[in-house]
């Protein structure tokens, strides 16, 4: 609800510094600096498709409809340096070393599955002799 509210005073008050109740909540006082539009900020929504969450996914719907609408005409000063940016870490990927690393792991897993697919052939084979054996006597 804390966070409802700062979105609807961000979106009436745009670049004006208004009274945002950011203090209320945790989330609200880490999601801050995002809400001013001093960094970027990324809204990820969760519907469910049943009919019983109708209502939620109604209110969800308008929630970040409300988070779409804000725009800032400030640019953002400092990107990837927040106060909070040691607390997750550094964490960097080159897009290359992660592609190379799913390469080499669908290598891995293609190679296992024909080593394994030999080795179900082998048992089978084996099944088929001990078969032959307990009929012929």
């Amino acid at each position: 609800m804390v966070l409802g509210r700062c979105l609807d005073a961000t979106s009436a008050a745009g670049n004006k510094p208004g009274r945002i109740p950011f203090r209320e909540s945790k989330l609200t006082m880490l999601l801050q600096t995002a809400l001013q539009g001093r960094e970027k900020l990324t809204m990820v929504v969760n519907l469910t498709p049943l009919d019983k969450y109708y209502e939620e996914n109604s209110n969800v719907l308008n929630f970040a409809s409300i988070a779409r609408n804000i725009i800032f005409k400030s640019s953002i000063a400092f990107k990837n340096h927040t106060r909070y940016s040691n607390f997750m870490g550094d964490i960097r990927y080159d897009i290359e070393e992660v592609d190379k690393a799913k390469d080499e792991y669908i290598q891995d897993l293609a190679e296992e599955n024909a080593r394994l697919h030999e080795e179900l052939q082998s048992l089978r084979a084996q099944l088929e002799e001990q078969e032959q054996i307990l009929h012929s006597s």
